[in-house]
């Protein structure tokens, strides 16, 4: 599938992928749900798809402060940058 890789390489590729796939799934459904008016669903699912980039090491800490809950702008630019993720 990957040409002259190691079958080890090419699994780990594939996991990548599929890590990936899931973080996409995830700013994609975010953005539906803020789209719809579900201001405080897509919050949520844009902190999950935050959570799940970093946990796959996908993309580095976006600016968030944990400790209170983030405005509207960087909801946005959470979801933004996940969304715009390059496609392997």
């Amino acid at each position: 599938m990957y040409g002259d890789i190691r079958p080890d390489m090419e699994a780990q590729m594939q996991s990548w992928e599929s890590r990936h796939a899931k973080v996409r799934e995830q700013a994609s459904q975010a953005l539906v749900m803020a789209a719809r008016g579900k201001k405080d669903a897509a919050f949520e699912q844009s902190m999950r798809a935050e959570k799940s980039a970093m946990q796959a090491k996908l993309t580095g800490k976006l600016g968030i402060d944990w400790k209170r809950r983030p405005t509207a702008p960087e909801c946005r630019k959470v979801i933004g940058a996940l969304v715009a993720l390059p496609v392997p």
